[in-house]
């Protein structure tokens, strides 16, 4: 699976790579309508402009990746956790509670009955739901 970043330097590496094909296909049409006649010197003008206005294109589709790349990169190198740690994070968790449950272990005191304990002192084992 690839990331957003390698998904923005492969789109980079395309238009770099179709606007260099656009140049030399707007340099071929442009030198093969100076040797044309006049009407097939027209349309291969034309041509060779098409390809010009797709080489700008691509030109600003590559300045767009790039700094898209950038700020995604500044932006995103201070918010995501590392994969290592992603993977101990339980995916259907709850909203509410997050789904914690108390679980007794060897050796820990037992949970606390609410009820059991004096009503001047229960404020002391309340749980809250606060994080």
């Amino acid at each position: 699976m690839s990331t957003r970043k390698e998904d923005r330097q492969h789109e980079i590496a395309k238009a770099t790579a179709m606007a260099q094909e656009c140049g030399g296909l707007e340099k071929c049409f442009g030198s093969m309508a100076k040797a044309a006649g006049s009407p097939d010197g027209e349309t291969y003008s034309k041509i060779a402009g098409h390809f010009g206005s797709m080489k700008k294109t691509h030109e600003a589709s590559i300045g767009y990746h790039s700094a898209a790349c950038k700020a995604e990169g500044d932006e995103l190198d201070k918010a995501i956790v590392p994969d290592k740690v992603r993977g101990t994070i339980p995916s259907n968790v709850p909203k509410e509670g997050f789904g914690i449950t108390a679980v007794p272990r060897t050796g820990a005191p037992e949970l606390v009955n609410k009820a059991d304990v004096p009503l001047q002192f229960q404020h002391l084992v309340e749980v809250s739901d606060e994080v």
